[in-house]
């Protein structure tokens, strides 16, 4: 239940289960258990993990590695990061290609557990907010017992520190960003330059070469933020 609930991390023996659970064939049995062994170690995401994710998802997975500030945004679903396992499993079934099996299913979301994993778990947790649309609570991903779980751990992980999540109702109108998600990242390095990440319905974007357009971003979440409301303070108003 610790995992369900993304309270703890998946290691090899967990992804062997689910393998064993999902009846993969040895082939994708090693390779995938490869991955796991990989992360255990923390030696890298591994080879294995550049076929689960995209190529931009690869880079900002090492970028969060050194990031001091993370700003988020999501319009419709949380941040993978924050998401427990069977919100996940049923987000990456529903938006994965239909020739996925359920083995590839179930290392893409072990992967995404071991994301918000070694990111929230850092000894060195960068300053986190993360803003979500009132119709990320609202949706109903998974049915009532999934959202509210979900919604609980959003609870557990704001109480840690560093880690902010608020609300952007739905009563604010127009916002600034209803053209989607996006997340910008800042270092401490001062010539490592801050980072801008899209998530679009067809591909995805890390960006470091327009200054304009981060400043624009980043202005939108601070004009957005104002609007919002702590997490708890939201659903003791709106609880969906």
């Amino acid at each position: 239940m610790r995992i369900e609930r993304g309270n703890h991390g998946v290691s090899y023996t967990d992804v062997g289960v689910m393998l064993n659970l999902y009846g993969a064939d040895d082939e994708v049995a090693a390779e995938l258990l490869g991955l796991a062994d990989s992360i255990a170690r923390n030696d890298g995401l591994g080879a294995t993990a550049k076929h689960l994710v995209s190529p931009q998802m690869v880079q900002l997975m090492h970028l969060e590695a050194t990031a001091s500030v993370i700003r988020q945004f999501e319009l419709l679903m949380v941040p993978g990061v924050l998401q427990t396992v069977r919100y996940a499993r049923t987000v990456i079934r529903k938006m994965c290609p239909a020739e996925d099996t359920d083995a590839v299913v179930a290392a893409k979301t072990a992967l995404r557990m071991e994301r918000g994993q070694r990111l929230l778990g850092r000894d060195d947790r960068p300053s986190m907010t993360y803003m979500l649309y009132e119709a990320v609570l609202r949706s109903g991903v998974g049915g009532p017992d999934v959202m509210a779980e979900q919604v609980e751990h959003l609870l557990r992980v704001t109480r840690a520190p560093n880690i902010d999540i608020v609300v952007l109702p739905a009563s604010v109108g127009a916002f600034r960003a209803m053209n989607g998600a996006f997340l910008i990242m800042d270092f401490d390095a001062s010539d490592e330059p801050s980072v801008l990440y899209t998530d679009g319905h067809r591909a995805d974007t890390v960006s470091r070469e327009e200054p304009a357009e981060l400043a624009v971003t980043r202005d939108a979440f601070v004009e957005m933020e104002r609007q919002s409301l702590p997490l708890p303070d939201f659903l003791e108003e709106y609880r969906p």
